[in-house]
């Protein structure tokens, strides 16, 4: 059975996350790529404000957690790859998309105007691990993930945490963190197959490279 992670992994949400810090903190000249290589390289807003010259007002996380979740925002996000491709990756491998958000209404909105139809579970106060441990009852689990959330579930022995680089997650983080983790090429069959013809027998490190293995697969077909 295959666990996907969604935002950051699945779904792309480096638009929605570079205009809400932007519109928080009153700027209006900073890049999407700027603001992702200054995330990915200091991770924390704070840091990352002070780079941009300004400090999180006080109200700045719960304000955040709300705007990150509102429609308006939610609709910036893209699929990482086709709608129909993910499906079959989960429907293929027993797989469910579990997924931190704190509005499941607006989950379900996002997830009708993507297109896409699969299982999925929502996590709130809950880690992912305690999730499984609560909801899954194979003992043959691989989670596919971008952050230390993610990685997390691998305390579990029966669970293997696949990680990508392209999301909020780096991999110098997940090398600090002491957990075992493999990456993508590294994955064997049988959940391996699904994961090898998903994201190209490689670690996609980038949105970049995302990017040009989409325009290589849509050449071929």
């Amino acid at each position: 059975m295959i666990i996907f992670d969604f935002d950051g992994t699945l779904n792309n949400l480096w638009m929605r996350f570079h205009r809400v810090f932007c519109d928080l903190l009153s700027l209006e000249d900073i890049t999407l790529e700027t603001y992702k290589k200054v995330k990915q390289l200091l991770i924390k807003d704070e840091l990352v404000a002070m780079e941009f010259g300004k400090t999180l007002p006080y109200d700045y996380f719960s304000r955040k957690r709300e705007m990150l979740e509102a429609k308006k925002y939610l609709a910036l996000d893209e699929l990482f790859f086709p709608k129909e491709d993910i499906e079959k990756w989960i429907h293929e491998n027993q797989g469910i998309i579990v997924t931190k958000r704190y509005s499941q209404a607006n989950l379900k909105w996002q997830l009708q105007t993507l297109g896409l139809d699969v299982p999925v579970a929502v996590v709130k106060a809950q880690s992912k691990r305690q999730w499984i441990q609560e909801n899954i009852r194979s003992k043959d689990l691989t989670i596919i993930g971008d952050s230390l959330m993610d990685l997390d579930a691998g305390k579990l022995p029966y669970v293997k945490p696949v990680m990508v680089g392209y999301g909020l997650g780096t991999r110098s983080q997940f090398d600090k963190s002491a957990l075992g983790y493999t990456l993508l090429d590294e994955v064997h069959p049988p959940a391996g197959h699904a994961l090898r013809c998903a994201f190209g027998y490689t670690f996609l490190e980038s949105t970049e490279e995302v990017q040009k293995y989409m325009e290589e697969k849509n050449a071929v077909s």
